[in-house]
């Protein structure tokens, strides 16, 4: 509501401010009165807060039809920086052009008089900054053209402006970026153990057409191609016997990635992991790393952990290390780790009901896992 309320004002400020002439005047043709606008950055303060804002403001001469002429006022502004006019999104209705999200902005006002003169700076508009999106983050060139409608009155300016916040185009490319990199650490994690296994290869396969199947149907064909050869390239390092730098992907990927995004990609990882029914130590190893690496909450990553990969996985590969499954940490005191047991204990005790068979076979052997460690702890 506080974006209103500045902008409701502007109509009457600007007919306050105009001053005029007869029909006979000669005001208007005066050079120096030339309708300009000129667009500034500064703060203003909306209720208890500030924002910045561009200030949009015009002076000079407007030549109507008639004395009491009402004219549209029509604002559009444009991204240039390319060299093609891009539009800029903006959040506020009042600030969208007609039918679209696209920055914009028109008033409609009386011009008292036939030739009249906008003497000092005043302002149309000020749009605040942070409801704005740009086509991408960085330096932008941005046009302002404002035109009065069925008068003389019209005025171009660009400015830039900087800014950190991704783009819509920033985001286009990042979703691409990060399916890439997705893949790269599912693939990593399929080849840790020397092997890749054909149910692994096919998790991965299903995760694309995924992809595939949410992309525009003019794109469908490209984002397959595109994450096709991301899979054919990481074969061929696997081939070549090069090993994946996960830490470097990792951090790639959190360039251009939400956090839900980065547990869509341990949750991929996780899936190949348990794809063959056995979790190798080399898997095991690097999904803790991609944990770690992808800045993951240690507990999330372990509830995760325990809904895909069971314990007779881990046994059948002869990696089982129990205090890693049951979140038991070295920095751990005695007390603390009798109280985390307990939580355990009442945690998967609920699951030993549960409807499906292979949850109350995992909270089987969770319990038995519970009992032999508290066993243990009682002789320390």
């Amino acid at each position: 509501m506080g974006w209103l309320i500045v902008i409701g004002i502007v109509a009457w400020v600007v007919i306050a401010n105009v001053k005029g002439s007869s029909s006979s005047s000669s005001s208007g043709s005066n050079s120096s009165n030339e309708f300009r606008i000129r667009v500034r950055e500064a703060d203003q303060l909306f209720g208890e807060t500030t924002a910045r804002v561009f200030a949009v403001e015009m002076r000079g001469s407007i030549i109507a039809p008639h004395d009491g002429y009402t004219a549209k006022t029509e604002l559009f502004v444009a991204d240039i920086t390319t060299g093609e006019k891009e539009p800029i999104i903006s959040a506020i209705d009042v600030l969208q052009a007609k039918d679209s999200i696209a920055l914009g902005f028109s008033t409609a006002q009386e011009i008292p008089y036939m030739m009249s003169v906008i003497n000092d700076w005043i302002t149309l508009v000020k749009i605040p900054i942070d409801t704005l999106t740009f086509p991408r983050s960085g330096t932008r060139k941005i046009e302002f053209f404002v035109y009065v409608g069925g008068t003389s009155a019209s005025s171009k300016t660009t400015i830039s402006h900087t800014s950190s916040e991704p783009g819509y185009f920033d985001a286009r490319d990042n979703r691409k970026k990060f399916e890439e990199k997705a893949v790269e650490l599912a693939f990593s994690v399929s080849a840790s153990d020397g092997d890749v296994d054909r149910a692994e290869a096919a998790v991965i396969k299903r995760w694309i057409q995924k992809r595939v199947a949410m992309a525009a149907e003019s794109e469908t064909e490209r984002v397959k191609d595109r994450l096709n050869r991301t899979i054919t390239d990481a074969y061929g390092t696997f081939n070549e016997g090069r090993a994946h730098d996960v830490r470097n992907i990792c951090e790639n990927l959190k360039k251009v990635s939400t956090t839900a995004e980065r547990y869509e990609a341990l949750e991929l990882c996780l899936q190949v992991a348990k794809a063959d029914g056995i979790a190798e130590r080399e898997e095991l190893e690097m999904l803790e790393e991609l944990a770690g690496f992808l800045d993951l909450d240690k507990d999330k990553f372990r509830a995760m952990k325990d809904k895909h990969l069971t314990v007779s996985m881990m046994n059948n590969s002869d990696v089982l290390d129990v205090d890693q499954l049951l979140g038991i940490r070295s920095e751990m005191s005695l007390s603390e780790k009798k109280k985390h047991l307990r939580e355990e204990f009442k945690k998967w005790n609920q699951l030993s009901e549960h409807k499906d068979l292979e949850k109350r076979e995992q909270a089987k052997e969770m319990l038995t896992l519970i009992g032999q460690k508290r066993a243990e702890l009682k002789s320390e």
